[in-house]
């Protein structure tokens, strides 16, 4: 039993003995008492509640280690909004901790034994934010629960007005992902890829399982779309390194942030203001190290090598092999040809590794 074991029986408990729904006080100085439930240290209890809960409300799931692991991981997700300023905070909504905890249990069992073969999927889930503040994903309100409906205030998030000229499932897998509404959306664009429903819950299943860290198999018959569907889903994985500034994420993420380096003063910086030099860097790089094979032959242009070198950069494929040498490529070329952007280039190489260092301790 560790913290995720206790963490999950403790909000059990209160589940059970329907102390779950308790709002935030006020003493008489008019100091606040957010919600809070005592620790569970005993491994018994903790093991006896996390069981209870399998037993009463997923019967139905069969009694082996990968099974229970899954709903266990899968619950413990959803339960760690009870630790959040939503629920300790909560002044207003009735209701809110059993009709959450009910939603969860539900989302974590159809989670742990979900199958799209047929349409029969659940459709209905609550969805957190990086804070765990609340959404709901469904494809039709009137199939929602009246209690879920009354933690939204009755009023179906789809139609407010900010959402109003808005996919909605957009909304909310960007909100799931964290990711802005206008990126997914482009790079959805970008990859000429179709969001339908049956793909909205397929993401949201694949994301959850990366959440908690769970193995998944996808088994379908060629062509139904299951690498186009993983590889746009990295895309959006890699959205927000590839999207934001670099000092947005202090993280040492040496190969993405050169290659984003690379990718916006090399590539798209030369495209813009040395189309020249670029050319000679395209023409002189040899796509074979690079992991392109027959590539030259059919692109005297070298348009299709440019598209395949960004598309790299971009998703950090290369190691720092590659990396150094597409940058000893290119300042060569510009040594040979323009040194006066040379030495502009090894200025902004200088400056990008003193602002990367600048932020160790």
């Amino acid at each position: 039993i560790g913290d995720e074991e206790k963490l999950m029986a403790k909000f059990l408990k209160a589940y059970e003995n329907q102390t779950i729904d308790q709002f935030l006080t006020q003493d008489p100085f008019g100091n606040e008492k957010p919600v809070h439930f005592d620790p569970l240290t005993d491994h018994n209890e903790c093991r006896t509640y996390i069981y209870n809960c399998i037993d009463k409300y997923a019967p139905e799931l069969p009694r082996n280690k990968i099974f229970e692991l899954s709903f266990t991981k899968f619950l413990y997700r959803r339960i760690r909004f009870f630790t959040g300023f939503h629920f300790c905070l909560n002044m207003t909504t009735e209701h809110l901790g059993s009709t959450a905890m009910k939603q969860m249990i539900y989302e974590a069992k159809n989670l742990t034994q979900i199958s799209f073969l047929s349409n029969d999927y659940p459709r209905i889930y609550l969805v957190y934010d990086p804070a765990f503040s609340l959404h709901i994903l469904h494809n039709d309100w009137n199939a929602v629960s009246e209690k879920l409906k009354a933690l939204f205030r009755y009023e179906d998030p789809s139609k407010r007005p900010e959402y109003g000229n808005k996919n909605y499932f957009i909304t909310c897998l960007s909100w799931l992902m964290d990711i802005p509404y206008t990126l997914f959306e482009r790079i959805m664009i970008e990859a000429n890829f179709i969001l339908t429903e049956n793909f909205t819950y397929k993401l949201f299943h694949v994301h959850e399982r990366k959440l908690t860290k769970l193995a998944l198999i996808i088994e379908g018959e060629t062509g139904v779309g299951k690498t186009f569907l993983l590889k746009f889903y990295s895309l959006l994985l890699n959205a927000n390194v590839a999207n934001s500034k670099l000092e947005d994420n202090p993280a040492p993420k040496i190969l993405e942030r050169t290659s984003r380096w690379l990718l916006t003063h090399i590539i798209r910086g030369m495209r813009e203001n040395e189309p020249n030099l670029l050319n000679l860097f395209l023409q002189k790089i040899q796509p074979e190290r690079l992991g392109f094979e027959n590539i030259g032959e059919d692109d005297p242009m070298n348009r299709r090598l440019l598209s395949e070198i960004e598309k790299s950069l971009l998703s950090s494929n290369y190691k720092h092999d590659i990396l150094q040498y597409i940058w000893a490529t290119f300042i060569g070329i510009a040594h040979e040809n323009a040194n006066d952007v040379a030495k502009k280039l090894l200025v902004e190489l200088h400056e990008f590794v003193i602002s990367f260092l600048s932020e160790y301790p």
